[in-house]
């Protein structure tokens, strides 16, 4: 786990430096077909962080910023503007493929737009519907996609004497069409659980902090077949994320921008492990 600490942190590092990094000469050893790579696209659903994913590093820094568009049924309903903008690295490492000290490291940038609805349909129960279209490329190269992702997410209260235990459901559709390849799409289902638990009577500019860690499990629904080279696989089926944040009670807003807590999570799957930081719930 250190290591893959150690890793998030290069990779903010890069990110802020490497912009503008160009592949290198390793590109004859990757798989000429670019749907055999593992595609960057996905980085715009799954948000700020770190992963390691077979012989491949991702790093993601994902802006979120989220507005109301209207509210109806007395102020219960909301319709919102969902504004996600992701800068990605994504760096092969050759090394632990061939003999051959060199890397494949390329940036990208994503804007993928879209609207999303919150249903309080029960004082404990609310839904969140959202559907998101937008498009993505390479800052030097000539890969580009189109990305969509869509989800129906929901939240359920169990609120007991000292704590309250949010249950977490959803279902979420991804993906992505590259102008170099065929269309590539994927569901998957999560289930997890979130605690609210009061930091006795800690304040932070009149809101009470809030311990808010959670589990959560993520299922697809066909296992999703990557490929770092043509020789190398890398299958995924389902994943675990493990996470501690601090946060407040009622989400905090600036501008456009709504979060209720700062946290990072440990996300580990078949072929798949890393970070991932968040401001707000998986629901949202």
């Amino acid at each position: 786990m250190r290591q893959h600490l150690t890793l998030f942190l290069a990779g903010w590092a890069v990110l802020a430096g490497c912009l503008g990094g160009s592949r290198a000469a390793a590109q004859s050893l990757i798989a000429e077909d670019p749907k055999d790579l593992y595609h960057w696209a996905y980085a715009a659903a799954f948000g700020t962080g770190a992963y390691r994913i077979g012989d491949t590093d991702q790093y993601s820094v994902r802006i979120y910023p989220k507005y109301v568009l209207s509210r109806f049924n007395q102020d219960r309903f909301s319709l919102n503007l969902r504004l996600p903008f992701t800068v990605g690295l994504q760096s092969i490492d050759m090394d632990d493929i061939v003999n051959t000290p060199v890397s494949e490291q390329f940036a990208t940038l994503s804007f993928v737009p879209g609207l999303g609805f919150y249903l309080p349909l029960h004082p404990r129960w609310r839904l969140n519907p959202y559907i998101n279209y937008g498009w993505g490329t390479e800052v030097q190269g000539e890969t580009s996609a189109w990305i969509y992702f869509a989800g129906l997410n929901s939240r359920f209260l169990i609120h007991l004497k000292h704590l309250d235990i949010v249950v977490l459901n959803g279902v979420q559709w991804l993906g992505h069409n590259p102008d170099t390849a065929p269309e590539e799409r994927f569901a998957r289902l999560f289930n997890g659980l979130e605690i609210n638990l009061p930091l006795w009577d800690w304040e932070l500019e009149e809101h009470r902090l809030v311990l808010k860690p959670h589990v959560v499990h993520y299922w697809y629904f066909d296992q999703l077949n990557l490929s770092i080279v043509q020789e190398r696989p890398v299958e995924l089926n389902q994943e675990v994320e493990v996470a501690l944040a601090i946060g407040v009670q009622e989400q905090v807003s600036f501008w456009v921008f709504k979060f209720d807590r700062l946290g990072i999570g440990y996300r580990k799957g078949d072929e798949i492990e890393g970070f991932r930081l968040f401001f707000d719930s998986v629901f949202d």
